[in-house]
């Protein structure tokens, strides 16, 4: 795993939840958030912590600060979206996944010749745990205040 290069922020982190918490907090996140949100928080994170990452994707001329409104950026950013939302509706299938992810590694493996390496995986695997952790919890306390504001009402 890349933990030397990857900073506090988008260090791995051990998440436990069910995929009932998944799904339900899920669609709240995408009703409020956009339906880019998590791939660009994902991506934007991947960016970051391995910065030689942005060649691959031609965007190594993009400021780090004009990244998340390069249209490329935000391309990009939907696949990884589309993929995070097929792990979440999938999860009781780890047959479906599997193969999934095979043939992703399948088509990756071409890009070799573009600067592609199979430790980006690890560096991938870390940003995407954070920012699911991260939106998990920024679900968790908009619940615990929605509930104390329902409460204070009473």
């Amino acid at each position: 795993m890349n933990t030397t290069a990857c900073p506090v922020s988008c260090a791995p982190s051990r998440v436990a939840v069910d995929a009932g918490s998944i799904r339900s907090r899920r669609s709240s996140s995408v009703e409020r958030t956009g339906a880019d949100h998590i791939g660009s928080k994902i991506f934007l994170r991947v960016l970051t912590v391995q910065p030689d990452i942005k060649a691959i994707f031609g965007l190594e001329k993009i400021q780090q600060g004009r990244l998340k409104y390069d249209p490329h950026f935000r391309q990009h950013a939907l696949v990884y979206t589309k993929t995070f939302d097929f792990i979440v509706q999938n999860l009781e299938f780890a047959t479906k996944l599997e193969e999934h992810f095979v043939s992703l590694g399948r088509r990756h493996v071409q890009y070799q010749g573009r600067g592609f390496d199979p430790s980006y995986w690890d560096t991938f695997a870390e940003c995407m745990t954070q920012a699911s952790a991260h939106i998990l919890l920024l679900n968790h306390l908009s619940l615990i205040i929605r509930d104390n504001k329902k409460d204070q009402r009473r």
